[in-house]
């Protein structure tokens, strides 16, 4: 047999360019494009650079957000009874960030947004909320999740392949060694992060709106989310993660369309099911485990 060629080795920012897959890109339920779990982020940099970065919060933003009158039609308690003016509230930060890639220090400075002041009850959570947004940033800054922000990825977004190119100009393959996938639960505060633009990650406020009055029949009491962990399920009925939350988004479209759910139980991730589309979505979990391969 021939010897095996060692490839050369990748250079950091080659790294840090390179997409994510599929399976750990999230969709914002409100709108506002895909975005990556923190953990997985800060698990990048770590990787890639060997250390995490370090950070400098440069200055907290503060200002008035206007108050939201009461919206009898609101879907939620909090919006039928509106909000009140918040004077001098936290509504962003400055982040600075400075990592050493491939030998050279770069500094990046960015600001990180409260996406909704409302949405939280203390100025502490509303920072935590903006420094969330404004850490990501820069790590897009670095190169890092980059192609999320990219509009037709992958048509779009080739710098990867033109590092890999320089970094490995002998070698045919395409796929460098860098930390797709992670052996940890990647959703473990997915609820604390957050971001304004695409790619932003959803904020999830303290209350949660209730289902429609209108809803004739719930198909399941709100007990059951607590008691499902769907990954879980998906994955012992031999569902991948991918297809289980599109058949989950696909099924609450249907019935949002069909006035038996509210907009806001169209889940996010596996890790949130709103406890009305527990047991239809259990139904076609088991539906979907029956089918011929």
């Amino acid at each position: 047999m021939p010897d095996e060629v060692e490839l050369p080795p990748l250079r950091d920012i080659t790294q840090l360019v390179w997409p994510f897959p599929s399976d750990v890109i999230k969709k914002n339920p409100s709108g506002g494009g895909d975005y990556v779990p923190h953990p997985i982020v800060e698990q990048r940099l770590i990787f890639v650079l060997g250390r995490p970065p370090t950070t400098e919060l440069v200055e907290v933003v503060r200002g008035t957000v206007l108050e939201k009158p009461p919206d009898p039609k609101g879907k939620s308690a909090r919006a039928k009874k509106g909000s009140p003016q918040l004077d001098d509230a936290v509504v962003g930060v400055i982040l600075r960030m400075t990592v050493v890639i491939d030998g050279e220090r770069v500094e990046v400075t960015e600001v990180g947004d409260c996406e909704d002041p409302h949405n939280w009850t203390t100025d502490g959570a509303r920072l935590k909320d903006a420094f969330s947004d404004a850490y990501k940033r820069c790590a897009m800054r670095l190169g890092v999740g980059l192609h999320l922000w990219t509009k037709e990825a992958p048509k779009h977004y080739t710098i990867h392949k033109r590092f890999i190119a320089l970094d490995r100009p002998d070698d045919e393959a395409d796929v460098p060694e860098v930390p797709d996938t992670v052996p940890i639960d990647t959703t473990a505060h997915e609820a604390d992060d957050s971001g304004p633009e695409a790619p932003s990650e959803p904020s999830t406020p303290p209350e949660v709106p209730p289902a429609k009055e209108e809803a004739s029949e719930p198909p399941q009491p709100r007990e059951v989310v607590g008691e499902i962990d769907w990954p879980k399920l998906a994955k012992s009925l031999g569902i991948t993660q991918a297809t289980a939350i599109t058949e989950a988004r696909a099924l609450a479209d249907e019935l949002i369309e069909a006035g038996v759910l509210p907009a806001e139980a169209k889940p996010g991730s596996l890790q949130h099911i709103d406890a009305a589309l527990a047991a239809p979505l259990h139904a076609r979990f088991t539906d979907l485990a029956q089918r011929p391969k």
